[in-house]
């Protein structure tokens, strides 16, 4: 690194798969550390945030390949609560 240069964040190939998608799947990148809600809405993916991400509503939870849900840290007491009130629950929501 240059000093005085700032780091680029990795960028992460994130797949959308929706029936009502033209295909059903959008591949697109995104930024680490982004949440998967604002990529989604950028790429005009339909996805629900009716408390605007805030840990409220769950509208928003997503289902991860096992593969990539396994490196993720445990969901926190707040989360975990509310996805047990999320529609169509999986192990990997």
């Amino acid at each position: 690194l240059v000093p005085g240069a700032t780091r680029q964040p990795e960028l992460l190939m994130v797949h959308f798969l929706d029936p009502s998608l033209p295909n059903g799947r959008l591949s697109v990148q995104a930024a680490s550390g982004e949440s998967v809600v604002d990529v989604a809405k950028r790429h005009g993916v339909d996805i629900v945030a009716a408390c605007g991400q805030k840990l409220q509503c769950a509208t928003c939870h997503v289902i991860l390949p096992k593969s990539f849900y396994d490196r993720l840290p445990e969901p926190g007491v707040r989360e975990g609560d509310m996805l047990d009130t999320a529609f169509a629950l999986e192990e990997t929501s």
